[in-house]
């Protein structure tokens, strides 16, 4: 994975993932389109494409745009707590689905 360089962090994308979902860092900050265009230009300088590591930036994406899209939407009434593991789970079957 390359190293993302945005005002808000610089590190690996997990990393990233990690540090918004303990609340360590706002996800309203950061900038997917940024962390998204470094991630394709370090992949183009690439000989090759990753399929697994395309796949973890798919996941990892995917994850990153669902928080950014609760933190900026306002919670629908009698809306309880979502387990995170819960979307992670959910995000690794639709992405099984979709192969088949």
């Amino acid at each position: 994975m390359p190293q993302i360089r945005i005002p808000a962090f610089e590190g690996p994308l997990h990393l990233l993932l990690q540090l918004i979902e303990r609340d360590d860092l706002d996800i309203t900050a950061v900038s997917l389109v940024s962390v998204t265009d470094q991630y394709l230009a370090a992949v183009r300088k690439k000989s090759g494409i990753d399929v697994n590591a395309l796949a973890e930036f798919v996941a990892i994406g995917a994850k990153l745009i669902y928080l950014k899209s609760r933190a900026l939407l306002p919670p629908e009434p009698g809306e309880g707590e979502i387990d995170e593991d819960d979307v992670g789970r959910e995000l690794v079957d639709l992405l099984l689905e979709y192969r088949r």
